[in-house]
């Protein structure tokens, strides 16, 4: 056991950098999937589990859907802040935790399709910019009690009813519906708790 926490805590200092050792992401992945295969339950009991768990499942081929939220973060945030990863791997954990609502904790899962709203709605790296998917993503989160997706996707559909909104199509026949729905999740966001921030 005290192999495996030294080879964590080195893995976090890799994650995140520390003194004069530079922030080396792949070098964390490596030094967590080696305990990982080693040890599994350091994964989930160890100390530093959380980091663990996160990038060692990140790198296994097969994924407990209970991990694939916290595998997806670690990715998204390395690919916002160095570029390093795979957006279609992150995606891949997302989904995997917002399809699985009955078997990966609601929070977790909302957190998951939200993340997945902000990749489609805007596009990122190989991954097309789609409003039906961001659309989708986003409320299906919203109604598991997410507050931001809730925001999300009102603020996405009031983009959708511009019709000058470049790339998008909208139906106008059913603009009245959408401006019930826009209003209806802008009061679903604030009664869930969530207040938007500029």
């Amino acid at each position: 056991q005290g192999v495996a926490d030294a080879m964590v805590h080195l893995g976090q200092i890799y994650e995140r950098g520390a003194g004069n050792i530079r922030r080396d992401p792949n070098a964390a992945l490596a030094l967590y999937s080696k305990v990982a295969s080693s040890n599994p339950e350091a994964a989930l009991y160890g100390k530093g589990a959380t980091t663990f768990v996160t990038a060692a499942a990140a790198t296994t081929a097969t994924l407990n859907p209970n991990h694939a939220p916290a595998a997806g973060n670690i990715l998204y945030d390395q690919l916002r802040g160095d570029g390093v990863g795979s957006i279609h791997k992150c995606v891949e954990f997302f989904e995997l935790a917002a399809n699985n609502r009955g078997v990966v904790a609601a929070v977790a899962s909302a957190e998951a399709a939200n993340a997945l709203g902000i990749i489609y709605e805007d596009g990122f790296g190989e991954i097309q910019m789609s409003v039906p998917k961001a659309q989708a993503w986003y409320k299906l989160a919203a109604d598991d009690g997410h507050g931001a997706a809730a925001y999300n996707l009102a603020a996405l559909l009031e983009r959708v009813l511009d019709l000058n909104t470049v790339g998008v199509e909208t139906d106008t026949a059913h603009r009245g519906k959408v401006e019930l729905a826009i209003d209806y999740y802008y009061k679903r966001s604030h009664q869930l708790g969530y207040m938007a921030t500029t």
